[in-house]
């Protein structure tokens, strides 16, 4: 098969959110295929897609298991582009297993890793996380202040979370 072609079998089972389960398995196969034809760099990306599919499915075992394996991916590989969106999905599990604790020094460390690359979509997904968990929208609002009125998914969402935030807050 086609290099192309196996990148593309990636970003269509991406596209069918109908069959999560048919998804994660598509999608753990489309990395497999690649690391068969040699691919060594590029990876992360698909490797905590993996985990936020997992997650998703309740698998969240298996989701803290690929998190720690693309840790260590990137930690062989110095591949540090998707890094911090592996902390941000990591502290989604740590959510989702019941340790906030742990979820919010994640996505503190999501947020610093973004800003460290100015990787402004990152800083803001980390950020409306940071802020959904601690209820304090300083980082959110200082992404937000020249983006308002963004039709974007993850603007909407920051900004709807900064005004749910704003509005349950003492003194509003």
């Amino acid at each position: 098969m086609p290099f192309w072609q196996l990148w593309a079998d990636y970003c269509v089972a991406l596209a069918d959110n109908n069959h999560p389960g048919e998804t994660c398995r598509k999608v753990f196969k489309a990395r497999e295929d690649l690391q068969a034809r040699g691919v060594k760099l590029g990876l992360s990306n698909i490797m905590v897609t993996e985990a936020e599919l997992l997650l998703a499915n309740h698998q969240t075992d298996e989701a803290v298991t690929r998190i720690a394996e693309v840790k260590k991916y990137i930690e062989e590989t110095s591949e540090k582009y998707y890094e911090p969106e592996v902390y941000r999905i990591e502290g989604l599990i740590h959510q989702a297993n019941g340790k906030p604790a742990l979820a919010i020094q994640c996505f503190e460390h999501a947020l610093a890793a973004a800003s460290e690359q100015q990787a402004f979509w990152w800083q803001l997904r980390s950020a409306t996380e940071l802020a959904a968990s601690t209820s304090q929208t300083t980082p959110l609002d200082n992404l937000l202040e020249s983006y308002r009125g963004s039709e974007y998914d993850d603007i909407s969402r920051a900004v709807a979370t900064q005004q749910a935030l704003l509005s349950t807050s003492p003194g509003s």
